[in-house]
């Protein structure tokens, strides 16, 4: 039987062992073409669509924040449910709208999604979120967004 502290690190283990795993699509999307130049269209693809999925999952876990992130039941706390539960909608519409955009102008929609990632974050901060995860999973995730943002950016500028 594994006591608390045994399960709390066989969770980071976990944790960032998917977390990292989770990157490679990311990493396979950008540099794929360059080793494989005739796939890269489907490539370029995988990226934006894995790049929306995860996006999605992230503003999903947003709405679970606002909906138990908020303390005592107060009109303020009630607010601050409104306010997380509106920000997760927004955050989630992030990547459909951006696929909108990708029918006309992918750039425009990868760079739409590379200011998603580090929003996501922000809001976390703002809204007190991040203040609930454990401090292995707020560096984690501090360095899957900057990962993720900058293999954007790079896509962005790549394909500009």
């Amino acid at each position: 039987m594994l006591n608390s502290a045994s399960k709390n690190q066989t969770l980071e283990l976990y944790g960032r062992c998917y977390g990292y795993l989770g990157l490679l699509p990311f990493l396979i999307g950008l540099l794929g073409p360059l080793l494989l130049p005739l796939y890269g269209g489907v490539f370029h693809h995988g990226f934006i669509i894995y790049s929306y999925l995860i996006f999605a999952f992230l503003s999903g876990t947003l709405w679970f924040a606002a909906i138990f992130h908020s303390g005592e039941a107060s009109t303020q706390s009630e607010n601050r449910q409104a306010l997380g539960l509106g920000m997760a909608v927004l955050f989630s519409l992030l990547p459909f709208a951006s696929f909108f955009i990708g029918l006309v102008n992918v750039p425009a929609s990868v760079g739409l999604m590379a200011l998603g990632y580090p929003g996501i974050w922000i809001w976390e901060g703002i809204s007190g979120i991040r203040a609930n995860y454990p401090l292995w999973y707020r560096s984690l995730r501090l360095q899957l967004t900057f990962v993720v943002t900058t293999c954007h950016l790079l896509f962005f500028f790549l394909r500009s």
